[in-house]
């Protein structure tokens, strides 16, 4: 693949993650682990983070330092972002507004896939495995309210834990 398409394909998973990131409660780490650069965009992270790579840098290696932390995939990615949220941010106040329950169903829809494929992804399940799952489940539970005050819509969406302290 030329760098080319392949640095628009980053762009536009980049697009879809700030898509995702206008959304209350829907993460843009979702989309990047449904569209599969989860794993590359950690890696570029770390590097960030890492002292050996600053040291590059203060060094005057600036093309192995900008190798290093995946320079270009964060470069176009970053662009797909601010781009997608600059340019969809009234457009998902919108559908929001006008459109609640199809906007929040489609992405739930993209919670529920992206936690199917990470269940999937995982071998060697164990019983005390399945537990922990159920409880994390269990443990906060979604509360809906209606909230005439809030200007996006009817229906807000807030999550509180089950168990609560008095």
């Amino acid at each position: 693949m030329s760098n080319i398409i392949k640095n628009a394909a980053v762009a536009l998973k980049g697009f879809a993650m700030g898509a995702a990131n206008v959304i209350p409660g829907v993460s843009g780490g979702t989309i990047a682990l449904l569209t599969g650069i989860f794993n590359e965009l950690i890696e570029a992270l770390n590097a960030i983070l890492s002292v050996s790579s600053w040291k590059r840098l203060l060094k005057g290696e600036v093309k192995e330092f900008w190798k290093n932390i995946h320079g270009t995939f964060l470069f176009w990615l970053g662009v797909g972002v601010i781009v997608s949220v600059f340019s969809l941010a009234k457009l998902m106040e919108y559908v929001l507004a006008y459109h609640p329950i199809q906007t929040w169903a489609f992405f739930f829809g993209l919670i529920v896939v992206s936690g199917a494929y990470m269940l999937y992804d995982i071998k060697g399940w164990k019983v005390a495995d399945g537990l922990w799952l159920v409880f994390g489940v269990f443990l906060k539970g979604p509360e809906r309210e209606t909230d005439q005050s809030d200007q996006r819509g009817p229906l807000v969406m807030r999550y509180q834990p089950v168990l609560k302290k008095d």
